[in-house]
């Protein structure tokens, strides 16, 4: 996130209207509540209907205290985020099914269409979305 990109040729100086290299930087001045992490899973490789690929590599994501202090500019004191929900698919782009994991005051579900079922913290995988809630106050179970 706080990785810095070169834009060659794109921006216009305001001085002399030639085009020139810019750099742009991505950072969070003031966190959410409630932070979604979407996961960008399905890309293009080449043309026609053939092209849409999914990317199978799993997701190593944390449980509690997620701390993304790291990326706020200038630097500000983040909360902790705890997972307390995933969305999943399971398929090809093609076609599939969503999953979702949701925590509860007495341990995590799997939510199938209609079973639902207890699962344990290890059986968590993440596919696509992650739900985070800060310690900031809201118990978001």
């Amino acid at each position: 996130m706080m990785e810095k990109t070169l834009i060659e040729g794109e921006w216009k100086c305001s001085n002399c209207s030639n085009l020139a290299t810019a750099q742009r930087q991505v950072s969070v001045s003031k966190f959410p509540t409630i932070l979604i992490v979407h996961l960008k899973r399905f890309y293009m490789e080449g043309t026609g209907i053939k092209s849409r690929m999914k990317l199978d590599t799993l997701i190593d994501f944390e449980i509690d205290n997620l701390d993304l202090s790291v990326v706020s500019k200038p630097p500000i004191l983040a909360p902790k985020y705890s997972l307390f929900a995933v969305i999943n698919h399971y398929g090809t782009p093609f076609g599939g099914h969503y999953v979702a994991y949701c925590k509860r005051e007495n341990g995590w579900y799997s939510f199938d269409d209609s079973t639902v079922s207890s699962i344990t913290e290890t059986e968590i995988v993440v596919w696509i979305q992650l739900w985070y809630g800060s310690n900031c106050g809201m118990d978001p179970i």
